[in-house]
């Protein structure tokens, strides 16, 4: 089998206000900005300079269509990452395919005629 280079040139965007790209980039050139203070619990050993953050957003990867025992079982870390490695999928072209054991699968690929 020959192997061959693959580039996937799609994006995804999630902040602490917004779960897509779109959501985030009409919030920006809104001026709409998103922090908080940064709560006392925070500050046990260390003293932040800035008194404000942007907090690190839930994800409920149901609602992005993973099974709920994966919710329960990963950090949110990973949750980003999964979420967004989906939305960059889907941005870049690549149909996905729902598999119950897994979640999703890559099905097709629209080609851009690159």
């Amino acid at each position: 089998m020959d192997r061959k280079r693959v580039v996937i040139t799609g994006i995804s965007a999630i902040s602490g206000n917004s779960e897509s790209k779109e959501d985030l980039f009409q919030r920006l050139y809104s001026g709409n900005i998103f922090i908080v203070p940064v709560p006392k619990s925070f500050e046990k050993n260390y003293t932040f300079r800035s008194r404000f953050f942007v907090p690190f957003p839930k994800i409920n990867i149901c609602e992005h269509g993973f099974h709920n025992k994966l919710n329960l079982l990963m950090e949110e870390n990973v949750k980003l990452g999964l979420v967004c490695t989906k939305q960059a999928l889907l941005d870049a072209g690549f149909q996905l395919k729902e598999n119950n054991k897994n979640g999703f699968q890559i099905e097709a690929v629209e080609s851009p005629g690159v």
